[in-house]
């Protein structure tokens, strides 16, 4: 059987007070390697500022807004969560090498495990969406 760290945390806690040492929190097993991607120059954004991209980027909210409803209702799940992966994919595209390039590559994990079947579709997980 799995140990989880906030079961086992009041134990390791008494084994370092025995030791003296400093007590744990529940927030120190929490200690994701974050890396900040830096912001794009001038130049790159002005790039990637097309014509296009306001309407694209309208359609994409459109569609997102659309699939979160029928996620919510639970009309077509499977079909919501396509669309959302669509979606999500066309933003990592967009945003590969931006600060928010890592939001879209997490969106899109956890709308493939939804698809695959590995999350369910429950309140706590919509609410992430």
């Amino acid at each position: 059987r799995r140990a989880l760290p906030l079961v086992v945390l009041p134990l390791l806690n008494d084994l370092r007070s025995a030791r003296g040492e400093s007590l744990l929190s529940e927030t120190s097993l929490f200690a994701p390697q974050l890396v900040v991607v830096p912001a794009l120059d001038e130049e790159e954004l002005a790039r990637r500022n097309t014509p296009e991209l306001p309407g694209l980027l309208r359609k994409l909210r459109q569609t997102l807004q659309a699939a979160l409803a029928g996620l919510m209702r639970e009309q077509g799940v499977q079909t919501q969560l396509g669309y959302m992966a669509k979606v999500f994919a066309r933003l990592e595209q967009l945003c590969e090498d931006a600060p928010l390039g890592p939001l879209w590559r997490i969106s899109s994990a956890l709308v493939e495990t939804m698809l695959n079947g590995n999350f369910t579709n429950s309140p706590a997980l919509r609410s992430l969406l």
